[in-house]
């Protein structure tokens, strides 16, 4: 057999040329023959003692099909093994050349690759870190935001202000004409959470219970419900409740009722610790980013297109995976949006060409100083995420596929870290 290899001009793709000698196909036809004496039945004759004349008279262009179809695949399998491709496609099966068995056979195989990457300036990279310092303000911010989780939300009898909880109806109308789905009764709004644009809340302000208004504003473009999107629409609304948070005060009891301290100091210094130990983790994913984006800028070669499709089908299963966590369905989703799923798919590309490209960039400088997740390391990082959750550990051990794919990608995580470790970081 005999093989020649030629590269397209991007580096993604390949095109074997294999010729196959007329001793190889002898082999075959014999191989294949002897294969039919076991299981031919031929009236006359006890099985395995079918004469070969008798067999290539009977099934002789069946066979020679079979043969050539085993040869071609066959010697393909041992072109992409010896010269080591990295293949991500089905071979394309082209300029087929086949006369008989005495004369040697000839074909092509193109195929997608890996892309070579000349790896450069991956060591030593320039950086610089801003860790933000925690101040005072945070701190109180973040006790402020402990106080309203732990409130106790009571009925008042106060006008409607910017920190009230409200209970309203509320009817929609376009030109005067009644919106689908306009419609709701003691509807829950938190005032300042954005549920409503700012001119509807606006609206609210001042009002009590039992009070009614109508009122017409222009909804943003951006505007969650796609049909009344940069509408000007009026709004009907009668206040049901006016609620609002009692906060407890912030002395050692509020604390010790969160369960964890003994004073309102232990907790100050408990969220202290966090921001920094935030700020810190923040600050390091930042330069993580960094790095990516700079590796990515210096390194340019072509993407194979199975690679980015791929990608964009990963894509779009983590979008639906999302809607169904909200009882959604991407059907529901595409005619809100009013696009076609090839719309979305090209929305994604972009993203998805970036990330493919900065994976790549990880992988081939992982191999390039040749590092690994051994066994061990992968069931200890296993163990310590899934602590609580033993029929997760056992899957995720016994799992061969589960097991590969999560290895990886602990292995670009271990190779950010590398790339981290070895930059030049200014602080």
């Amino acid at each position: 057999m005999e093989h020649e290899l030629m590269e397209n001009k991007e580096g993604c793709e390949v095109t074997l040329k294999i010729t196959v000698s007329a001793e190889e196909i002898h082999q075959q036809f014999n191989k294949e023959y002897h294969k039919l004496m076991q299981t031919a039945k031929v009236p006359g004759f006890r099985a395995g003692k079918v004469p070969r004349q008798i067999l290539e008279a009977r099934y002789g262009p069946d066979v020679e099909k079979e043969a050539i179809e085993n040869l071609i695949n066959s010697s393909y399998q041992k072109t992409i093994g010896e010269r080591n491709i990295p293949v991500l496609s089905r071979p394309v099966i082209e300029n087929i050349k086949y006369v008989n068995k005495d004369e040697p056979l000839s074909f092509t195989a193109k195929v997608e690759i890996k892309p070579k990457i000349e790896l450069n300036n991956y060591k030593e990279i320039p950086l610089k870190k801003q860790v933000p310092k925690i101040t005072d303000k945070d701190i109180e911010n973040g006790l402020r935001r402990l106080q309203e989780k732990h409130a106790e939300i009571v009925i008042v009898e106060k006008p409607v202000g910017k920190d009230s909880l409200i209970i309203f109806d509320f009817e929609t109308f376009e030109d005067k004409k009644p919106l689908p789905d306009g419609r709701q009764k003691d509807f829950l709004l938190e005032m300042g959470r954005n549920v409503f644009p700012p001119e509807f809340e606006r609206q609210l302000l001042g009002m009590k219970k039992g009070a009614e208004k109508e009122f017409k504003i222009k909804l943003p473009k951006d505007y969650s419900d796609s049909n009344m999107a940069g509408q000007k629409i009026t709004f009907k609304v009668k206040i049901n409740e006016v609620k609002e948070r009692k906060l407890q005060p912030l002395d050692d009891e509020f604390a010790k009722d969160l369960g964890e301290f003994d004073s309102i100091k232990e907790v100050k210094e408990a969220f202290k610790k966090d921001f920094i130990n935030t700020a810190e983790f923040e600050a390091t994913q930042k330069l993580k980013d960094e790095i990516m984006t700079i590796l990515a800028a210096q390194h340019s070669f072509s993407l194979p297109k199975i690679l980015i499709e791929k990608e964009i089908d990963y894509m779009l299963l983590t979008l639906l995976n999302n809607l169904q966590s909200y009882g959604l369905t991407l059907e529901n989703y595409l005619k809100e949006k009013k696009v076609s799923i090839d719309v979305v798919r090209d929305e994604f590309r972009p993203q998805a060409v970036d990330r493919l490209k900065k994976l790549l960039i990880l992988e081939a400088i992982a191999d390039n100083e040749g590092i690994k997740v051994e066994d061990e390391e992968y069931e200890t990082w296993v163990k310590t995420n899934f602590r609580t959750e033993p029929a997760k550990i056992k899957g995720y051990l016994e799992n061969n596929e589960h097991k590969a794919g999560l290895k990886e990608d602990l292995r670009m995580q271990k190779t950010l870290n590398f790339l981290l470790e070895i930059a030049d970081i200014k602080n």
